[in-house]
Parts: structure tokens; C-alpha cells; sequence
């Protein structure tokens, strides 16, 4: 059947737990989809797709549909998912470590201890997404859409937030050492107790810290 964005696309409904037989068959007809600007191959489909502890790891993986599929433990370091559909997938234990998140769609997705060190999450839509006890270490997550995402326990050690949308997280538990939230949106976290990451920077935003300082001259 015929994607959105062109080319024809392939079903899995099971998987192996490594990549041969029909998952690698999907690979390659991606790779090829890739390749050829969508003119050959397919478009890799795996919607609602059983790859439980599969082994992904440096694939490339762009625009892949992964929309509610069972990804528990899946082995994705070093991946490329750019622009991929993770919807309300079940990533629980995923290595995602060093892995190419960028617009990645995620909304609701299950992340749950998942490891996502490194990861470079700029403008990832992770909405409603669930991040309990996910390591966030130095993970880059600017301009991210983290409105209403459940990230108790999580790890943001040195991670980069700056202008991400994080309006009504649940930042219980976390530990924002180091972490740089400058313009981020923190209009109702919570955490527990009253928001106040002493660790984390909030430092105002070069414009901000120029308007600060006309309003002292004019003063």
C-alpha cells in the first residue's frame, strides 16, 4: 500500500529477535527506499509490529513507522530514527543510547527505564510520553515537546532543554544536575514540591538579560 509521503509500504506483524528473515528483508527494502529518494524499496512499516529485544543497533531507520509497536529491550544504539513514528510504541528497557531522535514522533510512547544517553532528541514530539526512571545523561532535548511527560526518577544529568515545551511535567525524583533549561517552558512541573532546580541552569536568554538592563539604566 501507498505512504504518505510516497513509495509503497511493508507490514510486519512479527519480527526475529535479530535482524534476518523478514525483518531484514524490511531493512534492505528501506535502505533502498532511502537510497533512491522513495523511487524503489518501501517505506519500513512496522506498525503495532511484535520486535521484542530486536537488534537495530546503527540502522537507518528514517521515517520508519513504529507507531504502538512492542519495542521492549530493542537495541537501538546509534540508530537513525529522524522523523521516524514512535506513537504510544512500548520502548520499556530499549537501549536507544547515542541514537539520531531529531522530529521524532513519540507522543504517549512507553520509555519507561529506556537508555537514551546521548540521544540527540531536538524538536522530538514526546508528549504525554512516559520517562519514569529513563537515562537521560546529556541527552540533547532542545525544543522539545515534553507537555504533561511523566519523567519521575528520571536522569537529565548535563541534559540540554533549552527552549523545550515542558509545560505540566513531572520532574519528581529527577536529578537536573548540570542540565541547561534556559527558555524553557516549566509553567505548571511539578516535582513533588514547589519547582526550584537549584543545580540546573536558568540562566535568562542573552534578549532577556538586554531588557533586564535597559530597565536598570532607565532607572
Amino acid at each position: 500500500m501507498a505512504d504518505e509521503a510516497g513509495g509503497s509500504t511493508a507490514d510486519v506483524s512479527e519480527a526475529d529477535e535479530g535482524p534476518s528473515g523478514e525483518l531484514e528483508q524490511m531493512l534492505a527494502q528501506h535502505r533502498l527506499w532511502l537510497d533512491t529518494n522513495r523511487q524503489e524499496g518501501r517505506r519500513a512499516v512496522f506498525q503495532r509490529a511484535f520486535l521484542k529485544d530486536a537488534y537495530l543497533q546503527g540502522a537507518d531507520l528514517r521515517g520508519a513507522d513504529f507507531s504502538h509497536a512492542m519495542l521492549q529491550g530493542v537495541e537501538l544504539q546509534n540508530a537513525n530514527l529522524f522523523r521516524g513514528d514512535m506513537t504510544e510504541a512500548n520502548l520499556q528497557n530499549a537501549n536507544l543510547q547515542g541514537s539520531k531522535l531529531i522530529e521524532v514522533k513519540a507522543k504517549g510512547a512507553h520509555l519507561i527505564q529506556a537508555c537514551l544517553q546521548d540521544a540527540d532528541l531536538r524538536r522530538a514530539d514526546l508528549e504525554r510520553a512516559d520517562l519514569r526512571d529513563a537515562e537521560l545523561l546529556n541527552a540533547t532535548l532542545q525544543r522539545a515537546n515534553l507537555v504533561g511527560a511523566y519523567c519521575k526518577g528520571a536522569n537529565l544529568f548535563m541534559a540540554d532543554l533549552r527552549g523545550a515545551n515542558c509545560q505540566g511535567i513531572n520532574l519528581e525524583s529527577v536529578d537536573l544536575q548540570g542540565a541547561d533549561l534556559r527558555e524553557a517552558d516549566l509553567r505548571g512541573a511539578r516535582n513533588g514540591k514547589q519547582l526550584n532546580p537549584p543545580q540546573a541552569s536558568l540562566r535568562a536568554s542573552p534578549t532577556a538579560l538586554r531588557r533586564r538592563s535597559r530597565r536598570i539604566a532607565l532607572e
